[in-house]
């Protein structure tokens, strides 16, 4: 599906979702769509993108919070080009080799802007091992 928009895009980085084996997230200069391959390979279920600027790259928190049977929830976290870190918490299916609609994902969960950016106290300073 990618490949159905007109402008060239990059691909930054390629993940499975913490705890699933059916959920990969696919990130480009842009934004991060998260695709259940056991349920729709060709619909991403979440569209994410950053506030402000170029997505560098993207990671998740390793351990995802069990919501229910079969539904976590993981913070996702995206740099900007710029040098920002936004993050978003979502919710998505452990796995969807179970088919059981009770366990759909909220649609308000689907699009997404990441807005919220980390801040860091300004004293912080990078010190260089020079051992």
């Amino acid at each position: 599906m990618l490949e159905a928009i007109n402008r060239d895009l990059t691909i930054v980085n390629i993940r499975w979702l913490p705890g699933s084996p059916t959920s990969i997230a696919v990130g480009t200069r842009d934004f991060v769509k998260i695709y259940d391959l056991g349920e729709d390979p060709m619909s991403p279920t979440h569209y994410i993108q950053i506030f402000n600027g170029l997505l560098s790259d993207f990671a998740f928190s390793q351990n995802p919070t069990i919501l229910e049977p079969n539904k976590a929830q993981v913070t996702i976290y995206g740099s900007s080009k710029s040098g920002a870190i936004y993050c978003q918490d979502i919710t998505y299916k452990l796995s969807s080799f179970v088919k059981d609609e009770s366990m759909k994902v909220d649609q308000d969960n689907s699009d997404l802007m990441m807005t919220e950016a980390l801040r860091f106290d300004p004293s912080f300073k990078i010190v260089e091992n020079k051992s």
